[in-house]
This record gives C-alpha cells, structure tokens and sequence, in this order.
C-alpha cells in the first residue's frame, strides 16, 4: 500500500484528528510501535517531524481524500466521502489490527502524544531509566 494511503486510512479510521502537530506524533508513536507507517523522521524542537508525512497530507488534500480546516492556529484533518469511497474501492480493511491503538493514541493531546514520541525516540537511542527521565526534562522541560 501505499504510504499516503496508509495515513489515509489512518484519518479514515478516527473520523478526524485535531492538529499537524498530534497527527505527526501518532504516525511517529505507530511506527515505533511496529505498525506498517513508513514515513522518516527527524528529531525537531516540538519532537519527532516527518516531512515526507507534510507532503502525504499535501497530496491527499489536493485529491481531495482529507480535509484540513483552520480555526485560528489550530488545524483538524478529516476524511472526505471520496476517501472513504476509494479506500472501499481498494480493499482495504476498515478496521486493521493498529485501529485500536490510534483510536487510543487520538484520545490523548498533542503534548502527551509529543512526551511519548520523545520518550520512544530516546529510548531508541539508548537512554534508559534515569538518564532517559533526565534527557526528557532537559528537551521538554514543560
């Protein structure tokens, strides 16, 4: 599959998703965890930031598979009737084994979802225990 289809399902599957920033950290958390979300990421000052999930998103808006609305600075991302009819169209499963987790993962906010980001990156990095406690506060020290 492809991955903008991937984070297609992904906005499919929880109806909406309230913020760039929340839907970068749930897709970061994902792929950590092992779930299929091959996008690249880089550590960046609000954590974990893939560019190449920006330009999905970019590319899913312009087919007019998402909606992303505005309300001052605050974005939400929503699947369109075209999203739903072409995911139908393909096959794929409206519920995959990862739909629990992101249903999970889309209940808590951005910042919660940016500790645990942060907190999965550093442990891939080798930090452990107190050293990790340590690294987190010294990065998000809020």
């Amino acid at each position: 599959m492809h991955p903008a289809l991937r984070v297609a399902q992904l906005v499919s599957i929880l109806d909406h998703v309230d913020g760039r920033k929340k839907l970068q950290k749930m897709v970061h958390i994902l792929k950590d965890l092992g779930r299929p979300f091959p996008e690249s990421f880089r550590y960046s000052y609000y954590g974990m930031y893939s560019q190449q999930l920006r330009t999905e998103l970019d590319v899913l808006e312009d087919d007019d598979l998402i909606s992303e609305t505005s309300a001052g600075t605050s974005f939400t991302f929503a699947g369109t009737g075209k999203l739903k009819a072409l995911l139908e169209e393909l096959g794929c499963d409206p519920e995959p084994e990862w739909a629990g987790l992101a249903k999970d993962l889309n209940r808590h906010t951005a910042q919660q979802l940016e500790c645990i980001s942060t907190i999965l990156f550093l442990h891939r990095l080798g930090f452990r225990d107190e050293q990790l406690k340590e690294r987190l506060i010294a990065l998000k020290p809020h």
